[in-house]
């Protein structure tokens, strides 16, 4: 017997078949999974402007439709609707975003995010810079010197519960340059080796829960000071006079010697009688003998006048850095 399909339908079918096996099989294999939803910041801290967006690598999401819901309440949605802006909440206010997504090929999918915010306040020290006995101020960072920021988190899970620092994933960054050796969980503090080149530092850091629900996010930047060399008169039995540096005016002296104090503020070492640290002192343009303690000079004036000036000298080497040294000076006069 004869068919009695027509031939002209013959191509028409073929190309339904087709279609129709075709979303058939995309149907079939598409997963939820294929959709995500991600928010920038990653960790916004409270009261932040942020923007959830949905992607996919297996749909076009551009010709989606997408209904947005903040805290269960809608708020937005359209054609192509993939992106969505919101401001997070106070401390420890959880906020939920949510997406239903129905793709052009009709698959669905439901997608959210609960965002507790917090706080993280990013704290530094110079860790080997010298300053002398009783000094009530901080010790400033140099170039070629050690520094550590530590991240002081304030976050709460989303039971309002306070989250331990030590139980937060880092992710440290320097001068916008994330470092992965120092991020991770639990690595809360980050050491940074300054640079000879540069005049600061940048330190960015975030911190979130386990769930990646919980995070805030912080930064500081440093501007890298030099060395300076203050001299202080010592007076016997009582020792430097801290309380009353040399000025630019000069040490009046009305003894027959006397013994000035060296101290170089910021220097690293710590440890300023380290053999890594050399020292020359001069009197005008003549090197004198380096002290027994190397900060300390005792100048003696048997046969001088009133009147005469002296000035006095003192050059500091760090002999294990690149651009290590710095250089004092002052004016001893007699009366």
């Amino acid at each position: 017997m004869k068919s009695h399909f027509p031939l002209y339908l013959y191509p028409i079918f073929i190309l339904i078949l087709i279609l129709s096996t075709s979303t058939y099989s995309h149907a079939q294999f598409f997963q939820s999974s294929d959709i995500s939803l991600s928010i920038n910041p990653a960790s916004p801290g409270p009261n932040t402007d942020t923007v959830a967006t949905i992607t996919s690598f297996s749909t076009d999401i551009n010709r989606a439709t997408i209904s947005w819901f903040l805290n269960g309440k809608f708020v937005s949605g359209g054609l192509g609707k993939n992106t969505y802006s919101f401001k997070t909440g106070a401390v420890g206010a959880s906020t939920k975003v949510s997406a239903s997504i129905i793709t052009a090929e009709a698959n669905t999918a439901d997608k959210s995010i609960t965002i507790t915010p917090g706080e993280l306040d990013v704290l530094w020290q110079a860790t080997d810079a010298h300053t002398p006995p009783f000094y009530r101020g901080k010790a400033l960072p140099l170039n070629e010197s050690s520094i550590r920021f530590v991240a002081v988190p304030n976050l709460r899970s989303t039971n309002g519960s306070i989250i331990k620092g030590s139980d937060l994933v880092y992710s440290w960054q320097k001068n916008l340059k994330p470092d992965a050796s120092a991020s991770g969980f639990g690595k809360n503090y980050f050491d940074v080796y300054a640079s000879y080149l540069d005049e600061e530092e940048r330190v960015d850091v975030s911190a979130s829960s386990v769930s990646n629900h919980t995070g805030g996010s912080g930064n500081t930047s440093i501007h890298l000071s030099t060395p300076k060399i203050i001299f202080y008169k010592k007076i016997p039995l009582l020792g430097a006079d801290y309380n009353n540096a040399i000025g630019g005016d000069g040490l009046l002296v009305d003894t027959k010697e006397v013994t000035v104090v060296a101290e170089p503020y910021f220097i690293n070492p710590k440890n300023i009688d380290s053999t890594r640290l050399s020292y020359n002192w001069y009197s005008g343009r003549e090197q004198v003998s380096t002290p027994a303690k190397k900060n300390e000079l005792l100048m003696s004036f048997p046969n001088s006048k009133s009147g005469q000036v002296a000035t006095i000298s003192l050059s500091i080497t760090n002999l294990s850095k690149l651009f290590g040294a710095t250089t004092g000076a002052l004016k001893v006069i007699l009366k």
